[in-house]
């Protein structure tokens, strides 16, 4: 005989006479394996069907058969779905259906976010937690007594979800856990038949709040490439098996339909067939995060768009500074300058001028005590942006002809539109709205608006600093688009346990940590 063999004296379930069975094999959450049996109640035996009588009933957990025959070798657990009576002329016969236990993970809930509820404490008390099962409150469930310090975060969970290895660990943890069925039939769960924790890669995380049984083992088969099935053994344990869809499916299968040739049945036909289902999913994780720190602290001043293409911070000039002036920085007024009737001219070239710390300080103050530095008479106050003003404006009160005198600048900055409005409104008719002397306090109120404007949004408020390692940058296709090998960001990272910062360690330094236990950007003071 093949691999299946007849029973040698009639088989019994459910304290009747089979008649005859057949069943199959569903795999995944989409399919359910299941049994069909048609019996019989034999006056012989003084058999009874047990359903009919409520000694079983439909929830509860069965085995098929009662007992099995000498060399019998076929065998099925599950629930009892369904039966019904059937009475003719054949007589009374029974036909019930029996499915396996996958129905009852569908109803069982795995808990791994936020609720901290009734915990288990190493018992699984079913009066508390009837069909779920509470991880993070198992995970948690110091944070509640004496030692909550040293016990938050253990179960790591976080917005992403809580990783599987830690659920693992703790269903594994839970002493004898189990289902109930809705008429109250209780089935034990053997967790070892799991997905491996060696098979799973520690970074994947399931997400919250909650996951029944039946996703998360379809989930992790996604992931793995495997396809699962559930059964039940005579001691009423739900186990999953698995088919590995990453080998051949001869490897498989094969063997066991080879069984079948040779007399071991009436009827055979197999063979293979190629199917394109999916076997392997690509799980991302969340960006890498690594702390460094840095002592090269600047003033920042914006960014300002360089010939090259690429935006450059703006910062004080590396030795330029002076006692009385402070700082100096290079700042680009190109927008600035194409709102003014009469540009500056850049003697530095591209729109580029040098600004003092204290022209900043002077313009945040006033517009009188800004513009009494800019117009220091002789020497006159350092930085290029004063000179052009003063070369200007400095000494010119009125007459038309002064707004085209461009001999100090050049002949190529666009300004003739600024002039043009200024004859258009100089000639037209009715009230004259602008005369020169206007125009250039207008151009004035414009620069000090610019540079005070500095101040209000940087100035003290706003720093940069040098990072450690090389970031490489580099323009994208998108106008002005710049790609950074390395993104800096205020998120913080993770540290491995008793590593510091900056010489801070726990517990001082949980005062910087985020709920997910990443450390923050802080800055510390030299005393």
């Amino acid at each position: 005989m093949g691999f299946f063999t007849e029973p040698d004296q009639p088989l019994v379930f459910l304290n009747s006479s089979v008649l005859s069975f057949s069943a199959q094999l569903g795999l995944g959450n989409a399919s359910e394996s299941s049994l069909q049996i048609e019996l019989v109640d034999d006056c012989k035996y003084n058999q009874q069907f047990l359903p009919f009588n409520g000694s079983v009933i439909v929830g509860d957990g069965v085995y098929f058969p009662d007992s099995s025959p000498t060399g019998f070798n076929y065998s099925f657990g599950g629930v009892l779905q369904s039966w019904t009576y059937n009475q003719g002329r054949s007589g009374r016969t029974y036909s019930c259906t029996i499915t396996d236990p996958r129905q009852l993970l569908e109803n069982a809930v795995v808990i791994v976010d936020s609720y901290l509820g009734d915990g288990y404490d190493n018992v699984f008390i079913p009066e508390l937690s009837v069909n779920y099962f509470n991880v993070y409150g198992y995970l948690e469930r110091q944070f509640t007594g004496p030692n909550a310090c040293s016990a938050y975060g253990n179960s790591e969970s976080t917005e992403r979800g809580m990783p599987y290895y830690k659920i693992m660990q703790a269903l594994l943890s839970i002493n004898n856990p189990q289902v109930v069925s809705p008429t109250g039939f209780s089935f034990a769960i053997d967790f070892y038949t799991f997905p491996d924790l060696n098979s799973v890669p520690r970074y994947y995380r399931v997400p919250g709040p909650s996951v029944t049984l039946l996703q998360l083992l379809q989930d992790l088969c996604d992931v793995l490439g495997l396809e699962f099935y559930c059964w039940m053994d005579s001691s009423y344990v739900i186990k999953i098996g698995y088919v590995n869809l990453n080998q051949p499916a001869y490897l498989n299968t094969g063997y066991y339909l080879s069984q079948y040739k040779d007399g071991g049945s009436t009827s055979l036909s197999y063979g293979q067939e190629l199917r394109n289902d999916k076997t392997r999913t690509m799980v991302m994780g969340d960006s890498v995060h690594y702390l460094t720190g840095s002592a090269d602290f600047y003033y920042f001043f914006g960014e300002d768009l360089y010939p090259d293409g690429m935006y450059y911070p703006v910062v004080p000039l590396p030795g330029q500074s002076n006692p009385l002036d402070g700082f100096f920085i290079s700042k680009r007024l190109q927008d600035l300058n194409h709102t003014l009737y009469r540009p500056l001219f850049s003697f530095i070239g591209a729109d580029f001028f040098v600004i003092s710390e204290m022209d900043i300080r002077c313009a945040m103050a006033s517009y009188d005590l800004w513009l009494a530095r800019v117009m220091t008479q002789g020497i006159g106050i350092q930085g290029s942006l004063n000179y052009a003003i003063r070369e200007v404006y400095s000494g010119q009160s009125t007459g038309i002809d002064l707004v085209f005198d461009v001999s100090s600048g050049p002949l190529d900055v666009p300004v003739n539109f600024h002039w043009r409005n200024f004859l258009n409104q100089v000639n037209s008719p009715g009230p004259t709205t602008g005369t020169y002397d206007n125009i250039q306090e207008k151009d004035l109120q414009a620069i000090h608006g610019y540079v005070k404007n500095l101040g209000d949004s940087y100035y003290g408020k706003q720093w940069v600093c040098s990072l450690a390692g090389n970031i490489c940058a580099r323009l994208g296709e998108n106008f002005q688009e710049i790609i950074y090998t390395d993104v800096p960001t205020n998120a913080g990272g993770w540290i491995d346990d008793g590593q510091g910062v900056f010489n801070l360690y726990d517990p001082d330094l949980g005062l910087f940590r985020q709920t997910d236990g990443r450390v923050g950007a802080f800055v510390g003071y030299a005393p």
